[in-house]
Order: structure tokens, then sequence, then C-alpha cells
């Protein structure tokens, strides 16, 4: 009887949400009750989450590597591991001083008396067409870069007079040329659209696209036109603003 091990190093790419494969390794014991595994040469085949099965190979040449006790082999995976793991941690992310491709933003506004909390990330045009090209028309948008915009009321509110209760929800986005979607869903925290879930979605209302005369370099949503009852949340890229109507619980006097 053979004990299998598989041993395998992933780390996720920031810009896609897609897991990579770094390093692996098929260690195999012919006796389950011996101290020691044997590496071999095998291709084995591993699952990642959603994605289907593809060919692993974990070591080239050779038919068998040689027997080692407990501790060396112990030793020898976690320093590997460490390696490949300290390696792919410096190819994925950007160093501690250097600038975000698509800085990550903040907004808090409070409207009449309800406050409303969005966080998402700013990507820049860099000379691309956007709506269109980068971000595909009918298709579901993270509504800007990295994690899925996320929003928060306080109250209950209401956008394009859709009732919106109070709570943190995920802001995704379907843009058209003509029309866009916009999707409140419950789904609060996730990467990108990868996962979206359109039965998680609590309300979808439709907005009209306006040019705008000077071009936005930087994805930008913002909080303007505010009254005590309502205000404007608009989206903002490259040629492009999307108006949504925002509504509030009016104030006793």
């Amino acid at each position: 009887m053979t004990e299998t091990l598989q041993i395998a190093l992933l780390s996720m790419n920031p810009a896609t949400g897609r897991r990579i494969l770094l390093s692996g390794a098929v260690l195999q014991k012919q006796n389950p009750g011996a101290g020691h595994f044997l590496g071999t040469s095998q291709s084995g085949r591993m699952f990642l989450g959603p994605q289907p099965h593809f060919p692993l190979p974990f070591v080239r040449g050779g038919d068998t590597l040689r027997t080692m006790n407990p501790i060396i082999t112990r030793f020898s995976i976690a320093f590997v591991a460490g390696l490949a793991w300290t390696g792919g941690l410096f190819a994925q992310r950007p160093q501690p001083n250097s600038p975000m491709p698509s800085p990550a933003c903040t907004l808090k506004q409070r409207v009449g008396m309800t406050d409303i909390e969005i966080v998402y990330s700013r990507p820049g045009v860099k000379g691309r067409t956007i709506f269109g090209g980068l971000v595909p028309y009918d298709k579901v948008w993270r509504t800007g870069a990295n994690e899925a915009t996320r929003i928060t009321f306080s109250a209950p509110v209401k956008l394009n007079d859709t009732d919106v209760p109070a709570g943190t929800y995920a802001l995704f986005t379907i843009p058209g040329e003509k029309e866009w979607t916009i999707i409140v869903n419950k789904g609060a925290r996730q990467w990108g659209a990868f996962r979206y879930d359109e039965k998680a979605d609590l309300m979808r209302v439709k907005a009209t696209p306006v040019k705008v005369v000077e071009p936005v370099e930087t994805f930008t949503i913002d909080i303007n036109d505010i009254r005590d009852d309502s205000a404007t949340l608009n989206l903002i890229w490259e040629k492009t603003r999307v108006p949504v109507k925002l509504s509030v619980q009016k104030v006793s006097s």
C-alpha cells in the first residue's frame, strides 16, 4: 500500500483574482507505518477551487530521489516552500514604497441624516479605450478595480426611486452604450466580479449615461447636488458620467 502526500504552493494575481501555482511536490511512502517518504518524478493532478483539473509536474528528472529521514524531509519541504513563497510574494505584489496602479479610495458623505460610505479602487485611462474596450459593454463590472466597490448606508435610501435597506453591499454595474444597469448586491466583500451571483442581487435600476466635456483620467465616484433629502451619485470615467438619483429619509422639522 502506498501513501501519497501532495504539496502545492499557490499565490493570487491581484489583477485577475486567479490563483497561480508557484511550486509543488509529490512524496510517497511505500509503507504507511514507515517514518519517511520518497520524492518521485510522477505528474499529479490537483483541483483548485472552481477551476478545472490540469496537469501538475512536481519533480523533474529521475525516477526517485533517495530516501530522507523525517527531520530532513520536513526541513527540505519548509525551506523550498519558503523560497518559492518569498519569490512569489515579491513577484506578485508591489513593494511597500511603490504606488498602486489603481489606488484605493474611501468616500464618506452625509446626506440629510444618512451617512454614506463608498470604498473603491480608482483605475486610470492610461491611453486606453475604456467603455466598450477595457470595460466591455453588457457585462457585469466591479465598478472600479481590485475588490468590488462597496457601499454602505446607515439608513434606508432609494436609488432611482427603488428602495434599498440600510446595510453594506457590493455595487456592480453593467455598462451599456445608451443605458447602464446599476446593481446593489448582498455579496459585499468579493474580488472583482469573478464570483458575482445574480441570485444575491438586492435590486437593479436603469441609469442613462451622459457625455462629459473634459475627459476624466481617473475613475471617480462622487456624491453631489446635495439637499436635505436627496443627492446625485455619479460614476465618472473617461468621457462618461452616469448619474443615479439618491433619496434619503426626510428630516423632521
